[in-house]
């Protein structure tokens, strides 16, 4: 069973150690908006985040401010690449465009408690730095149960902080993790050939 991760209200985040980018990194995060505004599904302090501004997509920190229209309901797979400090962020593989950074950003949490809350699911946080995968935050990963959103490349695993109400609620499942195939069957009596092509 695949797992996603269901924050609904102002008070739920993740909170994990800072995580300093630097000038190479890459960030790919699966999400979908139950509502717009001004939201942060990573917090990275002060007036920087990455999440929605109005009815867009915003890579908005140390200089860097890329938008992209956005609509609720829909998952999105976001890229951001940086390379010696020029951003490019990608939404569903298509380019929204370019910027430059000023400094390495940092992470603090997933969403942000209080005003500019994140309502949505979050499928997968992947971090890569210098090329070299550093964090990835699957849900998957605990098969939907705990209060830890573990680190299954590094050793900075989240801690859900004020998740309420049952598990269910916020570890939320919508399929298989495995790819099922199915053998196919044909009825011999039911094939007919052309004596054209034979």
């Amino acid at each position: 069973m695949a797992y996603l991760l269901r924050f609904t209200g102002s008070t739920n985040t993740v909170d994990v150690t800072d995580i300093a980018l630097g000038s190479n990194y890459e960030i790919r995060i699966k999400f979908e908006f139950a509502s717009l505004g001004t939201s942060r599904i990573i917090n990275m302090g002060g007036s920087n985040w990455i999440g929605s501004f109005g009815n867009n997509i915003i890579a908005f920190y140390n200089g860097v401010d890329i938008r992209s229209s956005a609509v609720i309901n829909t998952e999105y797979v976001l890229r951001i690449v940086c390379v010696s400090d020029s951003v490019e962020m990608f939404v569903d593989t298509v380019s929204a465009g370019t910027d430059t950074q000023t400094g390495g950003p940092t992470i603090e949490e997933f969403n942000r408690s209080g005003t500019q809350a994140f309502e949505g699911d979050l499928y997968y946080v992947e971090i890569d730095i210098n090329s070299i995968p550093a964090h990835n935050y699957d849900p998957s990963a605990t098969n939907g149960t705990g209060t830890i959103l573990e680190d299954t490349a590094g050793t900075n695993d989240g801690t859900l902080t004020n998740f309420t109400g049952t598990t269910d609620s916020w570890w939320v499942s919508y399929g298989s993790s495995a790819l099922t195939l199915t053998p196919l069957s044909i009825n011999s009596s039911s094939i007919s050939i052309n004596p054209a092509i034979q």
